[in-house]
């Protein structure tokens, strides 16, 4: 397994709208092939945090989701919302 982290720093007032967005792409992105899961996390003590944590089959997969139409959409679409962004790539994640 091949695991993704993605902690984002939200914007003030921008977290409900991003929110949206990044549940349309974890929907879409369960269809790409090799996603074993794509999950989005809060805290109701950090409102600007989003968390995702992202399963692939193996890097190959992983690359194919970055390249995918719906992952290339949205992109520009949450880049203006967000005020930081930490990508943690664990290649060896085994279940």
């Amino acid at each position: 397994m091949y695991a993704v982290t993605v902690t984002l720093r939200i914007k003030s007032g921008r977290m409900a709208e991003l929110r949206a967005l990044m549940e349309e792409n974890a929907r879409l992105s369960l269809q790409d092939p090799g996603c074993e899961r794509f999950d989005l996390c809060t805290d109701p003590e950090r409102p600007d945090d989003l968390f995702l944590y992202e399963l692939y089959a193996d890097r190959a997969a992983f690359d194919a989701h970055t390249a995918s139409e719906h992952f290339k959409r949205l992109s520009p679409q949450i880049g203006p919302m967000v005020e930081d962004r930490k990508l943690v790539l664990w290649p060896d994640a085994r279940p």
